[in-house]
């Protein structure tokens, strides 16, 4: 009795209090309460939505789109027992199957909001096209190669060409077939030699049209390097015993007859096997530009004097050639017409051959009395100079005249300069029973450079 008596004392001084506050503070208070229970209003509002899907059977559905999917609530709690049951939409997801299309769009369609594979924005077959471009085409949403031309269909759509046509161009081969080798997809005849390509044994090569004992090379290739057009084990032959078959040679764009073919020190089949080019330098690389050479316009010997100037030695990045340079203007000439002295055919040889100069070249002293000795080497151009006599010197391509002397800017006479060519391209000389005598009158059989000739001839 006294505790029930206690809380009735202090209630009525709570409301004395309350009645003696001013006007203006009274309002005050009525206020923040108005506030306290609107939040605690918001606060069981949004609880009551994250406990639906556990409320007992008896909860009520909330009414209107919760999840904006342009399904009502009631629409996905089919049962409107709150609780997200098997075949139904979740009311709180707009995309309950997580395919990328709202539960309302697809119901809409007729498609199933619970399946992600019929949704307009998924690629089911991963073909590249979703299932929307799919349908404007025409194309099977669950294949991914609705022809069946080995191509899929959004690549298909990307060269621009129909995905449901196996063979656009008509020609015999499927699309994917022309696609994997390069011949044309939209071009019946790729090398324009009137046979179509699914006829042309060779549909990139217009100079090669038949094949006759079917051993993958043409016959006009056959009959070029000796082999016989009619016989199709000759194809399995390696005729210049350099691990690669005469079909392989012919694949490779290399010599049958020659066991390496770019003179690079290795064997074709040893560069096929290193992944390398056997018939390409690997050294060497090609510039798109090159400075130009006032007076080579027109000259006989143009293409091949530009071909040289755009070739590099690609370890050093020097060009083969440069001509010679007026410092004053930056002119740069090439003197087609004088002769080439002994050094210039030296650097064109070495570094056309890949037969790179090291760095350590550089140091090495020559025994040649006309030249400088290291340690008087001022400019980039002189130790370069150095760098390839010396090269050539260590390689045996060089020796020298008898009274040691190399003589560099001397013009190079025939035998020279096939000396120096032959062994920067690693040519051996035949031995005595291999040499086999020209019909030159003036190279005598004992003479230095006889063997030079013959092997050239």
């Amino acid at each position: 009795m006294g505790e029930k008596v206690h809380r009735i004392t202090k209630i009525e001084n709570l409301q004395f209090r309350f009645l003696s506050l001013s006007h203006d503070q009274r309002c005050m208070y009525r206020r923040k309460g108005q506030h306290f229970l609107s939040r605690m209003r918001s606060l069981l509002f949004l609880l009551g939505l994250c406990l639906l899907p556990t409320l007992a059977p008896a909860a009520i559905t909330l009414p209107g789109d919760l999840d904006g999917d342009g399904l009502l609530n009631e629409e996905e709690d089919i049962n409107t027992n709150s609780i997200l049951d098997a075949g139904e939409t979740n009311p709180l997801d707009a995309d309950t199957d997580g395919g990328g299309e709202a539960d309302g769009a697809e119901v809409r369609a007729g498609r199933d909001p619970l399946d992600p594979i019929d949704d307009l924005t998924a690629d089911p077959d991963k073909d590249g096209l979703n299932n929307a471009r799919e349908q404007a085409l025409g194309t099977n949403p669950r294949k991914a190669d609705s022809d069946g031309d080995g191509l899929p269909d959004g690549q298909e759509v990307a060269l621009g060409i129909n995905p449901l046509s196996a063979d656009t161009d008509q020609d015999g081969l499927l699309d994917g077939e022309e696609h994997a080798i390069g011949t044309g997809i939209k071009n019946p005849d790729s090398d324009g030699d009137g046979l179509n390509d699914g006829i042309d044994p060779f549909p990139l090569e217009k100079a090669f049209t038949k094949d006759t004992d079917a051993d993958g090379i043409p016959d006009e290739w056959e009959e070029l390097y000796g082999l016989s057009p009619q016989e199709q084990q000759d194809g399995l032959l390696d005729s210049d015993d350099d691990g690669l078959s005469n079909t392989n040679e012919f694949l490779y764009g290399t010599d049958p007859r020659q066991e390496d073919t770019d003179h690079d020190g290795i064997a074709d089949g040893q560069e096929v096997a290193d992944g390398a080019d056997p018939a390409v330098h690997e050294c060497l690389l090609y510039m798109e530009t090159a400075k130009p050479l006032t007076d080579m316009d027109g000259h006989w010997s143009q293409s091949y004097v530009r071909h040289l100037q755009r070739t590099q030695a690609f370890s050093i990045r020097t060009p083969i050639v440069e001509g010679y340079v007026i410092e004053e203007t930056g002119e740069r000439f090439f003197l087609p017409d004088i002769h080439i002295s002994r050094y210039e055919l030296l650097k064109i040889a070495l570094l056309s051959t890949c037969t790179e100069p090291g760095q350590e070249d550089v140091s090495q002293t020559l025994p040649f009395t006309d030249l400088p000795f290291p340690e008087h080497l001022e400019t980039a151009d002189q130790q370069m100079r150095h760098r390839i006599l010396s090269a050539a010197h260590r390689l045996r391509i060089i020796q020298g005249y008898p009274d040691g002397t190399f003589r560099p800017h001397d013009p190079v006479n025939r035998a020279e300069a096939l000396k120096i060519l032959l062994r920067a391209a690693r040519f051996t000389v035949w031995a005595d029973e291999e040499r086999v005598p020209t019909p030159f009158s003036d190279v005598p059989p004992d003479s230095w450079f006889t063997p030079y000739v013959e092997q050239a001839y």
